[in-house]
């Protein structure tokens, strides 16, 4: 909590600040006693903080084991605002039986500055509207992985055959992971790969996302610097925190505060940026180029300006907002995809007869098919599948939903949560459910085979929750999975991944945020020489 002790330390200066934190500290605890009444359990809250300090930099695990004492649904208080935090059974009542009672996001003091306030993803917008730019943004998203990417022959010159539609955004992901991997295997032995391995991650989805999603084929200098504003956001989770809890510290933290604000600036005229300039290629070319007339779609941008000429007559739409949806859309993917891959890294070099296990099967489909998987034919890959599916379990590297919140007065559990209330729901309760999981603490692929065929269990792993559910599930799940699997693949197939520390079989410890980024990741990272890769990789 450096940031936090920097904040107070500054605030210690003001000859004002103990008068304020008196008068703050005495209003905090009445409200909190106030609003006690009814609402779920929970551990006592300090004036003013609330139960902040009490998080660490590994709250899913401090709000787990709170939930030994509190139940499924308990209640803490950032700063003064309540939050209830939901586990178990009770996680289907909210994002599946009831959904729709429980579809708002609490309104926060940094969301305004995402997307200048426009993002369908963030946003404390209507629930009507919010339905209307996640339903396009599932479309678009659609639209990419069963007609998206540029009719080439460069599926068949890689080894995906037949160079259709679906192929093609499939290999131009694998194309994205050969540069990765390559990228990877430049990084400089040191004991520590960490900051190295993130920012090499982090850097080639931006450079990959701006050209699926935002039709822009970036420059080093400018790939240089968006990875960098995306970096210093993502770092900048436990600060932003107490700004949307504590709404002393934005007074007494402006410099921070104002910085971040910078940063989403930033953000935000990089894609607005990206989207003028794909808007005003596509202007240079046919109008049929944005219609299903045998030239294909080939980004994010040229979906959602074909979408819009349809729209732009309802006034329900707005065009800056329909636009906005790609930009949801990159940040969903670069941060989702950065922890994804950096926790498989983790765990393949920590578990290596899993990671062998799963090579040689990927070997074997190569050397029969003479090419690299495509997507649907993933369970013709048990054991790969079965082990990615046990990372995103045993890992929950994204363990809550994003916030929710009711969009009434209702009750959960035989509490009352009052409407707007912010809500966490736990997604790592669900995939650590004793009821669904045999000894889930334990890493175990196996439990993801079937006993007799050792087929995939696909029934199983839908229990796996990743992208949450209902009426708030992620709309990019379907671009996010297919991902998932082609990147591992192909970086299962050109590299092998070692623990370069003495606790190599001890997995490292999370810092806490929107996903969880590992602690340190000590990894060597050295090219596989397989039989006959040359004619089959990217």
């Amino acid at each position: 909590m450096m940031i936090t002790a920097a904040i107070l330390l500054d605030a210690g200066r003001s000859f004002a600040v103990p008068v304020a934190f008196t008068a703050v500290s005495v209003l905090t605890l009445y409200v909190c006693l106030r609003k006690r009444q009814g609402i779920p359990p929970g551990p006592t809250a300090w004036p003013l903080v609330g139960n902040l300090f009490s998080m660490g930099r590994q709250s899913h695990l401090i709000l787990e084991s709170m939930r030994k004492t509190y139940g499924d649904v308990f209640s803490v208080y950032f700063g003064s605002t309540l939050v209830v935090v939901v586990n178990g059974k009770a996680v289907e009542e909210c994002l599946s039986t009831h959904s729709a009672r429980y579809s708002m996001r609490p309104e926060l003091h940094t969301t305004q500055y995402i997307l200048e306030g426009k993002s369908f993803a963030f946003s404390h917008i209507a629930v009507s509207e919010h339905k209307r730019y996640r339903t396009l943004a599932v479309a678009v998203v659609k639209q990419l992985v069963n007609g998206g990417g540029e009719k080439t022959d460069v599926a068949v010159k890689h080894g995906l055959q037949n160079g259709t539609r679906h192929s093609s955004i499939e290999d131009r992901i694998y194309m994205e992971a050969a540069c990765m991997c390559d990228k990877l295997l430049e990084t400089s032995d040191k004991p520590d790969l960490k900051d190295e391995i993130l920012q090499v991650i982090t850097k080639e989805l931006c450079r990959s996302a701006a050209d699926m999603l935002l039709g822009n084929t970036l420059s080093e200098y400018e790939l240089d610097e968006i990875s960098r504003v995306v970096e210093n956001l993502r770092n900048s989770n436990e600060a932003i925190m107490l700004v949307n809890f504590i709404p002393a510290v934005r007074m007494l933290w402006r410099n921070g505060l104002q910085k971040y604000i910078q940063l989403t600036q930033s953000l935000n005229r990089f894609f607005e940026r990206c989207i003028r300039n794909r808007k005003a290629q596509l202007a240079t070319v046919s109008n049929g180029h944005t219609e299903d007339n045998g030239v294909w779609l080939t980004n994010g941008v040229d979906c959602t300006v074909k979408f819009w000429q349809k729209l732009k007559n309802d006034p329900q739409y707005e065009e800056s907002r329909v636009m906005k949806v790609v930009a949801d859309l990159f940040g969903a993917r670069v941060d989702t995809m950065t922890v994804a891959l950096a926790w498989m890294i983790v765990y393949w070099s920590t578990y290596q007869a899993a990671q062998e296990r799963a090579q040689k099967e990927i070997d074997h489909f190569v050397k029969n098919e003479k090419r690299l998987p495509r997507y649907s034919e993933r369970n013709q890959l048990p054991y790969t599948m079965a082990l990615i599916m046990e990372v995103e379990r045993h890992c929950s590297f994204v363990p809550f939903t994003l916030p929710h919140a009711p969009v009434q007065d209702t009750m959960l559990n035989g509490y009352l949560i009052p409407k707007g209330t912010m809500m966490l729901i736990s997604m790592r309760s669900i995939n650590h459910d004793t009821a669904v999981w045999d000894s889930p603490a334990q890493f175990r692929p196996e439990r993801f085979l079937l006993d007799q065929s050792g087929g995939f269990n696909s029934a199983l792993a839908e229990q796996v929750m990743l992208f949450g559910a209902g009426r708030r599930r992620c709309a990019g799940e379907a671009l996010g999975r297919m991902q998932i699997f082609l990147y591992s693949v192909l970086f299962l197939r050109k590299c092998t991944f070692r623990r370069s520390d003495k606790d190599g079989h001890v997995l490292p410890e999370s810092l806490a945020g929107i996903s969880l980024i590992p602690q340190t990741m000590c990894v060597s990272i050295s090219r596989r020489e397989a039989d006959g890769s040359k004619n089959t990789e990217p």
